[in-house]
């Protein structure tokens, strides 16, 4: 897990994919987590990672904020010839993403599986070979790594590069 204030990430890697990463979110995505939330996606993107699935299923709450964020990496992804997908997204937060018409621009699926389907569905090729790996953490490197702040009951944390 790598602990944000607010957000915890966890990372899993894709069987059968080279180029595709699932993130288990747990917490809230908001001014408080938003910047570290961009930057876990930022570090993933220059791993080499083209299609991100996110699991939304332990996400008690988006603000909008944390939505921009969303609409922003399916652009980034998109640009790469990839995509980004939202996975067991709580019905608090699909009403929100329903009402905003937002729905148009992120991908909902109900599973990895079904994620990873929808894209093939529309001819996109997921990286199989070996020319086409991503970089993932390596046994127990994480994307970030706790820091202590100058607040000693409050850490922030640090990207790995």
């Amino acid at each position: 897990m790598f602990g944000l204030a607010g957000l915890d990430i966890d990372f899993h890697s894709i069987q059968g994919t080279v180029d595709s990463v699932e993130l288990s979110l747990v917490g809230v995505i908001d001014g408080s987590t938003v910047a570290k939330f961009q930057q876990t996606l930022a570090n993933v993107a220059a791993r080499g990672f083209r299609f991100i699935i996110l699991d939304m299923g332990k996400v008690r709450y988006v603000n909008s904020t944390g939505l921009g964020a969303l609409v922003k990496f399916r652009d980034e992804f998109h640009k790469r010839e990839g995509g980004l997908a939202l996975i067991h997204v709580p019905a608090s937060v699909k009403i929100v993403i329903d009402m905003l018409g937002l729905i148009a621009f992120l991908h909902v699926a109900e599973s990895s599986e079904s994620a990873l389907e929808g894209w093939r569905r529309y001819g996109i090729e997921l990286g199989s070979s070996p020319s086409q790996a991503a970089t993932p953490p390596r046994g127990s490197e994480k994307l970030f790594t706790p820091e202590t702040s100058s607040s000693p009951d409050r850490p922030t944390e640090r990207m790995l590069r």
